[in-house]
């Protein structure tokens, strides 16, 4: 049967709903057309494959998470794969293994709801950002998928060094200090006092 990919996109999670028999250059092709998917600006992901099954090999599996991890536009804070069988499951963890990266947290689950439950739960204390490396070193900063930002040289490797250690939370406060769009939460009561005050 053939491979389809249906996109839905809100405003904290998109989901991606396959069908069919998912090979290599599909799966490849579905990762792309994702990516230009209206909407999409970095919102964690649901890959529901309950429907799908795979068509992979291991180097496939491989060459697929590479292609994903190099090319990518946003990293998205999670990414969830729902799969319906066994097999399908294990081929999703050797994916897993092949795939990670500081920015993305990825599981795979048997239970659609459990999996989308967890993809919100980044959307609580998101701010937008994304980081991504560049291939001189660099570092660009993006906010719901638009670049905002460029780091370079020491002031790079400083960022690097905070936001991989750090957890998805903290690593959006880091890029929002860097990019000036930090705030402390006491704006509000700054505003009242009487030296804010212009007569």
């Amino acid at each position: 049967m053939k491979a389809t990919i249906r996109f839905t996109v809100n405003a904290d999670v998109a989901i991606a709903t396959c069908t069919g028999t998912l090979g290599g250059p599909e799966a490849r092709q579905g990762v792309k057309d994702f990516w230009e998917a209206p909407g999409w600006s970095g919102q964690s992901v649901v890959w529901d494959f309950r429907e799908a099954n795979f068509d992979l090999s291991s180097p496939e599996t491989r060459q697929l998470a590479q292609f994903v991890l190099e090319n990518q536009p946003t990293p998205p804070p999670r990414v969830a794969f729902v799969t319906g069988s066994d097999v399908d499951f294990g081929m999703s963890r050797v994916f897993e293994a092949y795939r990670e990266d500081p920015q993305t947290e990825f599981r795979v689950f048997r239970e659609y709801d459990e999996a989308v439950s967890w993809a919100r739960e980044s959307a609580a204390g998101r701010l937008g950002f994304a980081w991504r490396s560049r291939k001189n070193q660099d570092v660009e900063i993006l906010r719901d998928g638009r670049p905002v930002s460029t780091l370079r040289g020491t002031e790079a490797a400083k960022f690097l060094a905070k936001v991989q250690r750090a957890s998805e939370p903290e690593a959006q406060q880091v890029m929002a200090r860097v990019t000036g769009n930090y705030r402390r939460g006491n704006e509000r009561v700054a505003g009242k006092h009487p030296r804010n005050h212009r007569s």
